[in-house]
């Protein structure tokens, strides 16, 4: 008797862990969604930190209005309830892709609001290198050849003048 006893307080035991380790990882796995949801963008996938970084309205104006999932639903549905014959070719092209569920077309890990930013860095970081070369740029930010050519001469004869001071100085 003190054996059945014995043997059946093991396999309780061992149930019971069971069971509270099945609830653990179930709310380990909410935990993971609702902190994906919470911090990552549902369309592009880019996170938090870096929207609030790299974008001057930050995180909840992106997922508001620059990646809205309910404006991407609305799409679907206004591709999904007009005649196929009324469809542009970008909405026709989507509207395939999406019945045969490739989600190539959604902007994963890209954010137009990130490249406009990153583009203007790129843009000021040229600007100031040319302006340190003394490089002239045409108003459309193409340098032109022939007078970085021009501008040859004089910046040699100025490197000439400062290495002659170095070596009065010296």
């Amino acid at each position: 008797m003190t054996f059945f006893l014995i043997v059946i307080t093991i396999l309780l035991n061992i149930i019971f862990g069971i069971i509270i380790d099945t609830f653990a990882q179930l709310r380990d796995a909410a935990e993971n969604k609702f902190n994906d949801i919470k911090y990552n963008c549902f369309i592009c996938g880019i996170d938090r930190p870096v929207l609030e970084r790299d974008t001057e309205q930050g995180f909840s104006h992106h997922i508001e209005n620059d990646h809205s999932v309910w404006q991407y639903i609305n799409f679907i549905i206004h591709l999904q309830s007009i005649e196929p014959s009324e469809l542009n070719g970008t909405e026709s092209y989507i509207l395939d892709l999406f019945q045969q569920l490739d989600h190539t077309w959604f902007p994963m890990g890209m954010s137009q609001k990130i490249k406009m930013r990153s583009d203007a860095i790129q843009k000021e970081k040229l600007a100031t290198k040319r302006a340190m070369q003394g490089i002239v740029v045409d108003d459309d930010d193409e340098v032109n050849e022939v007078e970085i050519v021009d501008q040859i001469p004089i910046a040699l004869s100025d490197i000439q003048e400062k290495i002659g001071d170095l070596a009065k100085k010296i």
